[in-house]
């Protein structure tokens, strides 16, 4: 379906069902006993959004605590951090995504914006949607408070949220999570009780086939028959998923920068003054700041102290993380080319294209 966040629930008697995951679904309870395709249909709203947008558009954290079922999207480049299956996991993965919604509210309060896609193209967020496969195991935990923190208020800062149960209890799903999860799907459950927890109606206990389910989403009361991948099929989905584009020729020359003249430090002020005009400073500290979420940069060791570039992101631009001063590696028109420096003659090995450009003019 067209639209970056739309993704394919199903389909109903008059058609397609399709959420946008961005805005009116960015809040969706899920309910439905074992077997009923309940997270099967979640997994295929992910692995849709996932093709649709690379790491730079979608950012993904994931709770699964019986590790079944999402730890097959592990392989996915969009993960902030690895699916979490236990309950320390979950409260620090959860803990995140809400300083991280905090920050870009504050974010948005300096650039004087109220929505997140109204933000400048360089200072835009990536949509991140947070999924968790059985919230009634955080019936007791802050964690759910968190959640329903995310569902509140992430709308204006592109935070979207999909919590799934499959034992729907009064105590879990109370008023104040229905009230900010707005958008509803049952699929078979077991009584007219659990289904009046999800959708405040009767009518998903008389569900039996496998996959179907009752929903509001589009403004309307309907059944919709929603999609499934099997489990080879999701292993390929998430082998085949955009690992977002490749480093732009400014940020290989920071990386390069940084590894060749401030020996791997990522130190803000040096190499804003080495490369400005092509940069601005504020689109440097957020670069800095999503690629130490990606564990492309280490994080300091004290407040004093610079991140470093990891050996995957000097691999990733072209350098050599640790070069010496008589060994550097360059990428050059695309190609990597070695330079060694004679420390005798203090001479250079020059790369391809100028030693034919010496021969042309006679140098």
């Amino acid at each position: 379906p067209p639209g970056d966040y739309t993704a394919l629930l199903g389909t109903a008697a008059g058609g397609d069902v399709v959420l946008d995951l961005a805005k009116d679904a960015r809040a969706l309870l899920v309910g439905g006993t074992t077997g009923s395709g309940k997270t099967r249909s979640i997994i295929s709203l992910i692995l849709q959004l996932a093709h649709k947008n690379g790491p730079d558009r979608l950012a993904l954290a994931m709770v699964d605590l019986k590790r079944l079922d999402f730890t097959a999207l592990d392989a996915l480049p969009h993960l902030v951090r690895p699916v979490a299956t236990t309950e320390l996991d979950a409260v620090k993965l959860v803990n995140w995504c809400v300083q991280e919604m905090e920050r870009r509210q504050a974010m948005m309060r300096a650039a004087s914006v109220t929505r997140w896609d109204r933000l400048h193209i360089e200072e835009r967020f990536p949509l991140l949607l947070v999924a968790v496969d059985e919230c009634a195991d955080f019936a007791d935990s802050a964690v759910m408070g968190d959640l329903v923190e995310l569902a509140r208020k992430g709308r204006a800062s592109g935070v979207s949220l999909v919590l799934a149960t499959q034992r729907p209890d009064a105590q879990v799903i109370n008023r104040q999570v229905k009230a900010n999860l707005t958008t509803r799907l049952a699929f078979r459950v077991t009584d007219v009780y659990e289904s009046r927890i999800i959708l405040d109606r009767a009518g998903a206990e008389k569900i039996k086939r496998r996959g179907l389910a009752l929903t509001n989403a589009g403004g309307k009361w309907r059944k919709v028959q929603c999609g499934y991948i099997p489990d080879e099929e999701t292993r390929e989905w998430c082998n085949v998923a955009p690992s977002g584009p490749a480093l732009s020729a400014v940020e290989r020359d920071l990386v390069c920068y940084a590894v060749e003249k401030l020996c791997g430090a990522f130190k803000i002020d040096p190499l804003y003054q080495a490369h400005k005009g092509t940069i601005s400073r504020r689109r440097l500290l957020k670069l800095a700041r999503g690629w130490e979420q990606r564990g492309w940069l280490s994080k300091p060791a004290s407040v004093t102290d610079p991140r470093r570039v990891t050996d995957e992101l000097a691999e990733l631009a072209g350098c050599t993380p640790g070069a010496s001063n008589d060994t550097t590696v360059r990428q050059l028109r695309r190609s990597t080319t070695v330079v060694r420096r004679d420390p005798e003659r203090y001479d250079v090995e020059l790369p391809p294209f100028l030693r034919e450009r010496r021969k042309e003019t006679g140098v």
